[in-house]
């Protein structure tokens, strides 16, 4: 595909995006503000992202994103992201990121960030990060931290932090540090 090929459609994409978002907005200013918005690259269509039980004002965006029980106020960003029950105000942005159980209040930024299991109020930023069973009230920061098993109030920062069962009520700060608790 030459140079201009690839802008050619890259400025339809745009277009079509832009028209696509007109239509919503008419939409939602039909249904009092209550609207949910799917954007999937598979198709003209916006389905399967947000294809089953998406509730009000929600974004899905992304191939398999926000695709079942997406909760109120939730954003799911990128391929399966968000995927499999999404719990309200929560964001998930990256490649499977939030993918499967992200409850309310939480952030997964990140390839795999929050995965499998992110309980409420958490926070899992990085490639990873937050990866399996992220307890509430955490935060893990960076490449793999807080990645299997991250108990309650505990925090990791730095690549591979509180990497393996970092224990309630415990900070890991720094590369590798609490890595196998």
């Amino acid at each position: 595909m030459s140079e201009s090929n690839i802008c050619t459609t890259v400025n339809y994409n745009t277009k079509k995006i832009n028209n696509i978002v007109k239509e919503v907005c008419k939409i939602k200013e039909k249904l009092n503000n209550q609207c949910s918005f799917t954007i999937d690259n598979t198709s003209d269509t916006p389905e399967p992202s947000g294809r089953y039980s998406l509730e009000n004002n929600t974004i899905a965006i992304g191939f398999n994103s926000g695709i079942k029980k997406q909760k109120k106020c939730g954003i799911s960003i990128g391929s399966n992201a968000g995927s499999e029950t999404q719990g309200e105000n929560s964001i998930a942005i990256g490649s499977n990121a939030g993918n499967n159980i992200q409850r309310e209040n939480s952030v997964a930024i990140g390839n795999q960030a929050g995965y499998d299991l992110q309980d409420n109020n958490s926070i899992a930023i990085g490639n990873q990060s937050g990866k399996n069973e992220q307890g509430s009230l955490t935060i893990s920061i960076g490449y793999q931290a807080g990645y299997d098993i991250q108990k309650e109030n505990s925090i990791a920062i730095g690549n591979c932090s509180g990497q393996m069962n970092q224990d309630t009520n415990s900070i890991a700060i720094g590369n590798c540090s609490g890595q196998n608790n």
